[in-house]
């Protein structure tokens, strides 16, 4: 039986933070996208599932809360976390 990897969308307007998460995550086997664009992002989800996806709060343009809503409307089963 294959083991499917788990892929995770990270969504955070400063890349320090994404590389940290990144680099933590990676370490556990996960596949990482990572977005400083919240619409871009939003894009993204129309094309691939994302088992997991982590949103900033605080973001230009769109806010992570409204980032995450849009994506639960189109993928209802992902887990969804958001940072403060």
């Amino acid at each position: 039986m294959e083991l499917q990897e788990k892929r995770i969308l990270l969504v955070d307007d400063e890349q320090p933070v994404l590389d940290a998460l990144q680099r933590n995550l990676r370490n556990q086997g996960y596949i990482i996208d990572a977005y400083i664009d919240a619409q871009e992002a939003l894009g993204v989800c129309e094309t691939r599932h994302y088992d997991l996806i982590i949103s900033d709060f605080k973001m230009p343009g769109m806010d992570g809360l409204m980032f995450l809503t849009l994506a639960k409307k189109i993928l209802p089963d992902s887990t969804r976390f958001l940072l403060t």
